[in-house]
């Protein structure tokens, strides 16, 4: 085993080998179904679109990708270089692979 963690994003099938410590964040409550991505802000905040379609927040805390179980789904920024019109980070959905 080589100690990486491989990661699937849900929107487009990539596969991507991670670090254990990868950052992952849950995901907001009221995400709207079918969304692929949120913004990490500088402060703790995601800025997603609510289930009703309406621009929402939420606080979070990351967590490292190694204590996700397989198969379980949440969002991860697979590149530092993905950034919003607001320059925040842009965290994808992913999967753990089973």
């Amino acid at each position: 085993m080589n100690g990486l963690v491989s990661v699937v994003d849900l929107s487009t099938g990539l596969v991507s080998e991670c670090l254990p410590d990868l950052p992952t964040l849950d995901l907001p409550r009221k995400l709207q179904d079918g969304a692929s991505a949120v913004s990490l802000d500088g402060i703790g905040l995601v800025h997603f679109t609510a289930s009703g379609g309406s621009a929402s927040q939420e606080r979070t805390a990351p967590s490292p990708v190694s204590l996700r179980a397989r198969g379980a789904q949440f969002l991860v920024c697979l590149s530092v270089q993905d950034a919003d019109e607001n320059g925040w980070q842009i965290f994808r959905l992913c999967a753990r692979e089973p």
